[in-house]
């Protein structure tokens, strides 16, 4: 048989979620959390989700019951003696916890359909769920227990909610030199929405989000000592964010008209442009200096085009800066690369 290397002291369990749930049990394995901070006293964070045991069949839920259920809430754990005692309940499935340097705790949590939530954790409050939340039941447009949906009725109120769902996971914040505008503020992953948000806290408040799209499942995040981002996403590879890098021509000096990450782009979609016929993109309304124009975009039309506007359709809503010689070379290039023959 094949050996293994053991550590020198044998593990110990410091803690036991309790009750038990077997295999048998009708339980709801996505929802555990399951996530660990170290707090400036030195007791151990723990999350844990209610396992999908929300009351919805008139049972008592776990997240709303305090005496010997462990489920639902956020612990406290002294890591000498494993003495556990409860910091806050009423959790779906918090999977991002984050200490701040500041001390504040903030936690990240899955809602069910829609209603995820940034909750900024204070010693024995209630988060309401399952009685109250932003989200809905899935194939519903409401939560049973909370049809009305309008506020959270004397629980905690999130910090933040999300609707509909962006599917959070691990939450962290900057603290380090490489993104000095962003210290002190929240990065948190997504599995739905494949974005990482950045967050400014403000009190008890966020007062913003912005949404970065990284184009990947986000499982988990890390700071590293230069103040770089790694990002843990769900087909098994690490993406590390830095400044510094480049933008490309065309994100300088397309992306913002034509492929905006947010609103309504002011400009035709550029997909497919080399090849294309001029003024072609169905539903955009055209000026009419580029739709008198015949004949299709390629390389040389495209280049006097970036060269001078103007001269080649006098009357153009297109204003772009002098681009020289590399700028455009840049930016048919990216047109033909992404537009092969």
């Amino acid at each position: 048989a094949e050996s293994f290397p053991r550590a020198a002291n044998a593990w110990t369990t410091l803690y036991d979620s309790a009750p038990c749930l077997t295999a048998e049990g009708q339980f709801d394995d996505s929802e555990t959390g399951g996530r660990l901070a170290w707090a400036p006293d030195g007791v151990l964070l723990l999350t844990l989700g209610d396992a999908g045991f929300s009351g919805l069949d008139g049972s008592m839920p776990f997240a709303q019951a305090e005496e010997d259920n462990a489920y639902g809430k956020i612990w406290r754990i002294e890591p000498d003696t494993g003495a556990a005692r409860i910091v806050s309940i009423g959790h779906r499935n918090p999977q991002g916890l984050v200490v701040a340097q500041n001390g504040r705790v903030w936690s990240s949590e899955h809602g069910p359909q829609g209603g995820d939530e940034i909750n900024l954790i204070r010693e024995g409050a209630n988060y309401g769920w399952p009685l109250v939340t932003y989200g809905t039941n899935y194939g519903s447009t409401s939560w049973p227990l909370d049809v009305d949906g309008f506020n959270h009725r004397g629980f905690a109120e999130p910090a933040l909610s999300f609707v509909p769902s962006v599917a959070t996971s691990a939450i962290i914040e900057v603290t380090g030199p490489m993104f000095a505008r962003w210290k002190g503020d929240l990065l948190l992953a997504t599995l739905r929405t494949n974005r990482l948000y950045r967050l400014r806290p403000v009190g008890g408040r966020i007062v913003y989000s912005e949404a970065m799209f990284l184009g990947e499942r986000l499982r988990d995040l890390a700071e590293l000592p230069d103040g770089s981002i790694v990002a843990w996403v769900d087909r098994g590879v690490l993406l590390e964010l830095r400044t510094g890098a480049k933008m490309s021509a065309f994100g300088r000096y397309c992306e913002g008209c034509h492929a905006p990450a947010f609103g309504v782009p002011a400009g035709p979609s550029l997909v497919g442009l080399i090849g294309r016929e001029i003024a072609t993109v169905p539903g955009f309304s055209y000026s009419p200096a580029l739709a008198a124009l015949d004949g299709v975009w390629d390389e040389a039309r495209l280049d006097a085009f970036l060269r001078d506007p103007q001269a080649v359709a006098p009357g153009t809503s297109m204003v772009l800066p002098p681009l020289d010689d590399a700028v455009r070379a840049e930016l048919i290039d990216h047109f033909t690369v992404a537009n092969p023959d």
